[in-house]
């Protein structure tokens, strides 16, 4: 492992303990880009939950068993080390990892069917990829997170939850993103079970900036080339979709879409005050919807000023309709 995988997460994971013995940290949200060295990092955390708890159970899931399949993988290559050799017995024919030594055993599962958690009482559960499982699937997963290990002899059941920013902004992986970075900036101080580790870019750097990719991915350099970074970026900067593409899988940072037609940074560019007010006596092109009785009803406004258009979208709703579907929402 690198000094930051080390110091930021194994040890703090690991190490530290309340007043009363128990682990200060009972969860670890761990998002970061790609090419981090995560799969690498969350074998060797779920290895050593399977050789240290009393008689473990570690559950892994992902979008797939077959993603799934690279924690298994990986924690079978440990088994080059002669002691992991004599207490790991890898099972391929049902996906398990047994540890003959305390009794304990690692599962992989497929996220998508939940249902495959039931029976288990786990001391871990990683959950690979947050974002990659469907929304529905990935909020019942988290809510049995909430309700495992509470049978196990210190009443503890450590998560460990991975993924990467893409464009799905009301999938629950956003929310807990956004938990965990004001954790990890300090705008959350009352929780203390939650270790966050989020590598992102800052949106203020340009994508094509090394600090950015540093910030984003702190192995550069160790367990990826910059070139590399260098190569893609180059590559992709022409084109809206590739740049989001990078500043998704690369940057760790968060867009509004992966197939958006103007990329996101040059549209905030464009940002600007104004209102209708500001074009009085101007001519101006007017679409109107008018939609159905409980549709959207949307109006825009474009004009154009100095060689610069203006637009102007609205969109409106009854008040009795807008009572009516937050009720059913």
């Amino acid at each position: 492992l690198l000094d930051f995988q080390l110091e930021d997460i194994f040890f703090p994971f690991y190490s530290w303990y309340d007043p009363q013995g128990k682990p200060r940290f009972n969860s670890l949200y761990l998002f970061s880009s790609r090419k981090i060295g995560k799969t690498f990092l969350s074998a060797a955390l779920c290895a050593y939950d399977l050789c240290t708890s009393h008689r473990p159970e570690v559950l892994v899931l992902s979008s797939t068993v077959r993603q799934s399949k690279n924690i298994f993988d990986t924690i079978d290559g440990f088994r080059e080390d002669k002691v992991l050799q004599k207490i790991l017995k890898p099972q391929e024919h049902n996906k398990r990892i047994l540890n003959k030594q305390n009794k304990g055993q690692l599962q992989i599962l497929s996220a998508t069917n939940t249902i495959g958690t039931s029976g288990h009482n786990p001391s871990m559960m990683y959950i690979d990829e947050l974002m990659e499982i469907r929304a529905s699937a990935a909020q019942s997963v988290i809510g049995r997170l909430k309700n495992s290990g509470m049978a196990k002899i210190d009443g503890v059941c450590r998560t460990i939850l991975t993924s990467t920013p893409q464009d799905q902004q009301d999938h629950p992986g956003r929310r807990l993103w956004d938990y965990a970075k004001a954790i990890q900036d300090g705008d959350i101080v009352d929780d203390l079970t939650v270790l966050p580790a989020v590598y992102t870019a800052d949106p203020a750097l340009e994508a094509g900036d090394p600090v950015a990719w540093k910030q984003a991915n702190p192995g550069l350099g160790q367990i990826v080339p910059y070139d590399v970074y260098e190569k893609d970026y180059i590559q992709s900067k022409d084109n809206p979709h590739e740049l989001a593409r990078f500043e998704t899988l690369l940057l760790g940072r968060w867009v509004s879409s992966l197939n958006a037609f103007i990329h996101f940074q040059t549209w905030e560019q464009c940002k600007e005050e104004f209102s209708e007010a500001d074009f009085y006596g101007d001519d101006v092109v007017m679409a109107v919807d008018w939609g159905g009785r409980h549709d959207l009803l949307s109006w825009c406004l474009m004009a154009k000023r100095d060689n610069k258009y203006y637009v102007l979208p609205r969109f409106a709703l009854p008040k009795k309709i807008i009572d009516r579907k937050v009720k059913q929402d």
